[in-house]
């Protein structure tokens, strides 16, 4: 275990908005060797979700207490299986080890073509494995997974370029069980909830550029409501669909077309998504229609993670988490940067359900040198250290 306190080091212009508020402070970077995705529960209260998130991290599993002292915690060994890339929590309606731990953690491993389920105490310090399946040729180096109201799980096989369903036993007597529904795609690299009344996940695909919306029955059989192919998707490396009162309907994603792009697609009519609006790094010989809005901070952007109407995007090489308002979708404008020396590389980020702390994985392609970094928005600091933040003119 290892603990940091939050290195209070920019601050900001306050700035009258309706959502989120503004990131005040940056913490030092926390190691954390192998560390790829990030998660918070889906499923339980805000203010609960946003204490505690969750960490793949090579051949082990970690959480980050959030507060005014972060925490980082090793809960699980995972190394009979790892490494592990793909993490996704949610609430459990059985109680686990304890009268209030209902997190479970559905984690998938592509070395050992596994998926597994954790239950995690309470207090997020430790983690015990339910289930284990291993060495699942269906689900073979799986990319991604999805649960939806602990009874089915979506896993993207990276390899088969499809998703397969599995069953979930609420009760958690029986061990997850494959079903014979899989969808066969072009390519699966990430899964995404879509609005739970429609019953939807999204299938993203850098590879074959591509965004594609599945239906699923209680039963776990999926079935095709449409599908985009587009530029803008090429090389996709960060994709989200949005947190806190967000419905979903729309899709997030970063990619490095145009030299570093945002783009938004819409899904809020039942059938394929359709691009709506995108902001780039690059805009010569484009045209305003292409390229409105261009911003050289989007070069080398990674990933993106949605609050309300506040997109906040990873740039790696300058070291920032970048903030892009949408609260018109059509029309998404950066807002602001928050750049420090712990974020160069920064990589994966992911906003917490109350939008009160952002947490960014940096370095996440490198074996032992990936740290994480937690930035907040603590408004009590802003008249107590420098304006260093950059804000931008518009």
């Amino acid at each position: 275990m290892s603990a940091c306190a939050l290195v209070l080091t920019i601050a900001l212009s306050v700035i009258v908005r309706a959502s989120a508020a503004p990131l005040t402070a940056i913490g030092e970077g926390m190691r954390a060797p192998g560390a790829r995705r990030v998660a918070f529960s889906n499923g339980a209260p805000a203010a609960r979700a946003s204490s505690l998130a969750y960490v793949a991290s090579g051949d082990v599993l970690r959480s980050i207490a959030l507060g005014a002292a972060p925490e980082l915690n090793t809960i699980a060994d995972v190394s009979d299986v790892g490494p592990c890339e793909s993490v996704f929590a949610y609430e459990s309606g059985k109680r686990g080890l304890g009268d209030d731990a209902r997190t479970r953690l559905a984690v998938t491993c592509a070395r050992a073509n596994a998926f597994l389920i954790y239950a995690v105490r309470a207090d997020g310090k430790s983690a015990e494995r339910l289930f284990a399946l291993t060495g699942v040729n269906r689900i073979a180096r799986p990319r991604d997974v999805v649960v939806v109201n602990d009874t089915l799980a979506f896993v993207a096989s990276g390899t088969h370029a499809r998703v397969v369903a599995l069953k979930l036993d609420p009760s958690e007597k029986a061990e997850p069980s494959l079903l014979a529904s899989t969808f066969q795609l072009s390519g699966a690299d990430a899964l995404e909830l879509g609005p739970s009344s429609r019953q939807t996940i999204r299938v993203l695909s850098g590879g074959v550029r591509r965004v594609t919306t599945l239906k699923y029955t209680p039963a776990g059989t999926l079935q095709l409501v449409g599908s985009v192919k587009d530029s803008r998707l090429q090389g996709t490396s960060g994709s989200c669909v949005g947190v806190g009162s967000s419905e979903r309907t729309f899709t997030y994603i970063v990619s490095p077309v145009y030299g570093g792009t945002f783009a938004i697609f819409n899904s809020t009519q039942y059938g394929a998504p359709e691009y709506l609006s995108g902001i780039h790094a690059d805009g010569k010989n484009l045209g305003f229609a292409e390229s409105p809005g261009i911003y050289e901070e989007l070069r080398d952007a990674k990933d993106v993670s949605v609050h309300e109407n506040d997109a906040y995007i990873s740039a790696k090489s300058i070291g920032a988490i970048l903030v892009v308002d949408i609260t018109n979708p059509s029309e998404p404008v950066m807002r602001e940067k928050l750049q420090s020396a712990s974020l160069v590389g920064v990589d994966r980020i992911v906003v917490s359900p109350n939008g009160a702390f952002v947490v960014a994985v940096v370095n996440a392609t490198s074996d032992d040198g990936a740290s994480v970094v937690i930035a907040t928005s603590d408004d009590a600091v802003i008249d107590k250290i420098p304006k260093r933040r950059k804000l931008f003119q518009l």
